[in-house]
């Protein structure tokens, strides 16, 4: 499954930038078929760069959009 961006949908907590992120699909289609389920933020370390995509769970506790 491809994934991109949501428009918009980013934010900083302290050194730490946090993007939403979903699949191509929906995005362009909008149809709920498409949606990635279980998936969270991509978390970008502002320090190292480091990038890792949160889970459901993680990410429904930051709790940021």
């Amino acid at each position: 499954m491809a994934f991109a961006l949501v428009e918009g949908e980013r934010t900083q907590v302290g050194t730490a930038f946090y993007f939403d992120c979903q699949s191509v699909a929906y995005l362009r289609t909008g149809d709920l078929r498409d949606m990635a389920i279980g998936t969270g933020y991509i978390r970008v370390d502002g320090e190292t760069g480091e990038c890792r995509m949160l889970g459901a769970t993680e990410s429904a506790q930051l709790d940021l959009f």
